[in-house]
């Protein structure tokens, strides 16, 4: 896996033109990084974040999948699917933002539910990165009207509404 190949992948599939964020990202959290590569290139990608549910029974580990992209070349090959399949396959609970609102009917086909965010904290549950992230927050952007939707896959059936994600966690 080359750190080159994924940065340009970022790059191509986000267009973001902040790129203190993304030498922050790379930096602080490559070795979450998952890749699929071909012919010695990746082609697709994402980070799968560790993080804390934490509410009325405690703290529980989850994941949180962030910047999941695959090449325009080889998109609609399941490509990215065998790598959500396989961050699943590893965790209780794992979260996602869609970048787009076209994207969420592919993340219900995978088994993921939309839940209604809390814009800001009123209660005692929340997700919370772990291993020193902070350094990635960064403040709220305008995105063209999409209200961002957070989704989530669970083994255990829970109801996580009104659940404070925070935008700037949203990284």
């Amino acid at each position: 896996m080359s750190e080159l190949d994924c940065r340009m992948l970022y790059r191509q599939a986000f267009c973001d033109p902040d790129t203190e964020f993304e030498d922050k990202l790379f930096k602080n959290c490559f070795s979450y990084c998952k890749t699929h590569e071909e012919n010695g290139h990746t082609v697709s990608m994402l980070f799968a974040l560790p993080c804390e549910i934490c509410g009325e029974n405690g703290k529980k580990s989850a994941v949180y999948i962030y910047a999941a992209a695959t090449h325009s070349d080889y998109r609609g090959k399941g490509i990215m699917t065998g790598l959500i399949e396989s961050v699943k396959s590893s965790a209780d609970t794992v979260f996602l933002v869609p970048e787009k609102a076209e994207l969420i009917l592919f993340y219900k086909k995978l088994g993921f539910c939309e839940f209604d965010i809390a814009g800001y904290r009123k209660n005692d549950k929340y997700v919370n990165l772990t291993g020193g992230f902070i350094p990635l927050s960064r403040g709220e952007r305008e995105d063209g009207g999409y209200e961002r939707r957070a989704m989530y896959y669970s083994r255990v059936k829970q109801n996580l509404d009104g659940m404070y994600f925070p935008y700037s966690m949203l990284v």
